[in-house]
């Protein structure tokens, strides 16, 4: 997939845990760094709700072309196959450069589909996505029923970019590149909704599983424990939403709109940016130089760490690097992790703190990546690496 499509918390711990001081204000000391645009990745579709959706009347034809008289023995078999799944037939040879594909027409409120497909010399339907042998009607039909809901596209599961096209991902991505503007730290989900700008061209719904996992959570994991609000309206959200245990992903109704589906985190947790991923990630791979993007991670400097608690090395860290660090509470909280009082083991030694932040977090079972959010501006994310949690 082309990149655009080239460029375009209060801290609340695992119970028992105490809160220091001085972690509250590492919390609220914000410290902003810019780089260069960030890339947009390929993502398999995300999982949807179900939803009483007004679905478009769907006329579905298809035009078998073929040149070969062997093959044109086999249109009468899949004429009487068609007619059965309320599909029109018509057959012809191929002209000019014609080659399948699916075309889609909206007359009103009613919208006409037009497979053109060949018709191979063994008699099998080879369509621009998938090919159909005269024993594969169960799969014809399911793929038909998909396009008659769906439409020319398909259903969105499983597809690139959440089954957008490039034409519908890019402005929702340039929507969701601009700067989020308000600070949702302290916010509940239901007081966050109201201040996510772009509402006028996207709907966001919370789905009722997601609903149904807020009620569930004690009153102090209720709420966005970082804060957010330096940066663009996409990670910004995806990271307060995953202080919740919750995502979002764009999501295509079978009546072609866009639209913002809030929903749980599943049981196991995906890395933190991925080239295919259920939910709309927490910033992005740099693909610029990080030396460039994020300088303070990288300068040579005497460390002297070694008993000194987790929560204050980072403090430290962020201060010194100017370069602000954020953290996984989805991951953290389910495993339990105290990232505040334990004392870390380090040397003294002459390093970065993009090693030594590695260094101390690995104590604990948590790694760290410098990421960027969709306007480029850097973070260090601590995560729970995936191999450790299940």
């Amino acid at each position: 997939m082309r990149r655009r499509l080239d460029n375009r918390q209060r801290f609340a711990f695992p119970s028992g845990l105490i809160l220091v001081g001085s972690l509250v204000l590492f919390m609220l000391h914000d410290q902003n760094c810019y780089g260069q645009a960030t890339a947009k990745p390929k993502t398999a579709g995300g999982p949807t709700a179900p939803r009483n959706e007004k679905v478009p009347t769907t006329l579905i034809g298809m035009e078998l072309l073929t040149s070969d008289p062997a093959a044109a023995v086999h249109a009468h078999a899949w004429r009487t196959t068609l007619e059965e799944l309320d599909v029109t037939l018509s057959t012809r040879k191929p002209i000019l450069d014609d080659k399948p594909r699916i075309e889609q027409q909206m007359l009103g409120t009613l919208r006409k589909i037009t497979i053109m497909a060949i018709l191979t010399r063994d008699g099998s339907i080879k369509t621009d996505r998938r090919t159909f042998a005269q024993k594969d009607v169960a799969a014809l039909k399911e793929w038909i029923d998909e396009l008659r809901v769906y439409g020319a596209q398909g259903a969105p599961q499983g597809q690139p970019l959440w089954g957008l096209s490039e034409l519908q991902f890019n402005p929702l991505y340039d929507t969701l590149s601009q700067p989020l503007g308000v600070e949702l730290k302290g916010k509940t989900l239901g007081e966050i909704l109201p201040l996510i700008p772009g509402k006028e061209r996207y709907q966001w719904r919370v789905a009722e599983a997601a609903a149904l996992a807020i009620s569930k959570r004690p009153e102090d994991r209720r709420v966005v424990r970082q804060s957010v609000g330096r940066f663009t309206i996409g990670t910004g959200l995806a990271m307060a939403l995953r202080d919740l245990e919750l995502g979002f992903h764009p999501r295509r109704t079978p009546a072609g709109d866009i639209e913002l589906l809030i929903e749980p985190l599943p049981e196991k947790l995906q890395t933190p940016q991925m080239e295919t991923a259920d939910f709309w990630p927490v910033g992005w791979a740099v693909k610029a130089s990080p030396q460039k993007l994020a300088p303070g991670l990288f300068d040579i400097q005497a460390m002297m760490l070694d008993g000194m608690p987790l929560g204050e090395v980072l403090i430290k860290a962020q201060t010194e690097s100017k370069v602000p660090i954020h953290f996984d509470f989805a991951a953290i909280d389910r495993g339990n992790i105290d990232i505040v009082t334990p004392l870390v083991k380090y040397p003294a030694r002459k390093t970065s703190w993009s090693v030594a932040i590695r260094g101390a977090v690995s104590q604990v079972g948590l790694s760290r990546e410098l990421l960027q959010d969709e306007g480029g501006h850097a973070f260090v994310w601590i995560y729970r690496n995936p191999a450790s949690i299940n």
